[in-house]
This record gives structure tokens, sequence and C-alpha cells, in this order.
């Protein structure tokens, strides 16, 4: 069965370039240009991947990101002419796993696709399989990783998959200090020069919260000009 991607954009031309390329690379593509369908498209297709404009015509693609994790933790990425850190800083808060600017080169966004979906399908950790079990003050978090599920003790976590490969790779190297770049490297998989290390920041940053609306405390600590580390 191929890969499903739901492509959303306002523009048909770019909507056909998107086809085009992505069913070249063995991809299933649907394409809408209407931000109010993608709620119901995704309860029909089930995509693995989503790529979305953050310029509808009937909806904001920022505030559309959010409405769509109430749907799916499937990767989110978006597209804009905007080349602003205030837009891909928004874009990462709210649940986005990557910003491509138009115009973009067709051989770098197949990349990201294929990246994104080979993380998806790879977990960092090698043991694909194996539940991830930490103890944390009498309380397991485990990583169900062919399931991409988490849980800390009896309550389940969701997390969007690049949240939920840096919480792994986080408690992989537990104890260690990882930079942002390093950090950049695995979970992206890409070298990515325009979103740099704002991209980890903005997952850590949902991820701490999450983490914290559990525990009641943070475990992932900010190391000043090294990067972060888990405290567990």
């Amino acid at each position: 069965m191929n890969t499903k991607i739901l492509s959303v954009d306002d523009d048909p031309a770019i909507l056909r370039l998107l086809e085009m390329v992505l069913k070249n690379a063995g991809y299933e593509v649907y394409s809408t240009t209407s931000g109010e369908m993608v709620p119901s498209l995704i309860q029909t297709i089930q995509p693995s991947l989503i790529i979305l404009d953050i310029e509808l015509p009937d909806s904001n693609g920022i505030d559309l990101v959010q409405i769509i994790r109430q749907y799916t933790q499937a990767p989110i990425m978006m597209l804009s002419g905007k080349n602003s850190d205030i837009e891909k800083i928004s874009s990462f808060h709210s649940g986005a796993d990557d910003y491509v600017v138009k115009p973009f080169s067709v051989a770098e966004l197949v990349a990201r696709v294929q990246a994104i979906l080979r993380r998806l399908g790879n977990p960092v950790s090698q043991q694909e399989n194996a539940p991830v079990p930490v103890k944390e003050r009498n309380i397991v978090i485990q990583l169900e990783s062919d399931q991409h599920r988490v849980f800390i003790g009896s309550q389940e976590l969701f997390l969007t998959q690049k949240e939920f490969h840096l919480l792994q790779l986080l408690l992989d190297e537990k104890g260690k200090v990882l930079s942002r770049e390093l950090i950049l490297d695995k979970i992206w998989g890409i070298n990515n020069v325009e979103i740099e290390t704002r991209a980890v920041d903005a997952c850590i940053s949902r991820l701490r919260k999450k983490v914290k609306s559990v525990l009641g405390h943070d475990v992932i600590e900010a190391v000043p000009g090294f990067g972060y580390r888990l405290t567990i």
C-alpha cells in the first residue's frame, strides 16, 4: 500500500506540481484547496503526511495545524511564501514539523518528505518494537515504538512524530547533554539552514509542556550554551 500524502494549497499549480513529483517518488497524493475540508479528508484518507499552505482563503494555516492535531499526529510540513522567523516559530509552536519557503526546490522538498517519512517508519531507537520503560519517581515512562504511543504511568501522552522521536532520543541518551545541532540532525534527518535550531527549541518547548502536564515538574533541562538533557 502506497504512503498517503494530503496536500493543501490554494494555488492549483502548486497542487499539480506536488502531485506530479510526489507520485513520481512513489506516494499516493490527495489534494484540496480548502482548509475547511481538511478534517473530513484526514478521517477519510488517514494520511501519513500533510503538506499545508500557511495562507488559505478560508483558513489560517497555523490555526489549522491545531485543528489537525485533534484528528491526527501525522507530521505536517508547512508551505509559505514568506521567509519569516515569526511564522516559522509560530508554525513549530502550533505543532508543525517542517517549514518550506516558496518558491522551493522540488528535489529538496522530496528529500524532506522522504526524511520525515523515514523517521516515521524508523524511530531513533534501534530497538524499534521494544517498549522503552523509564522510572521517574515511581512513575514509568514507556514508549511503544511500533505504535508510536507514549504512556506516563497509566496516562497516555499524545505527541507529534517529532516530539515522539525527540523524547525517544533523550531517553536513549538520558543524562547526556545533547546539542541543538545533534538533535536537528538526528530528528530532522537533514541539515536545514532555514530551520536551524529554532525547530529544536520549539519542539523541546512543546514536549516539556506535555510531559510536565502529567509529571507536574520539568525533566528536560536546558544547558545554556550547550543544549538539552533529560534529568531522570
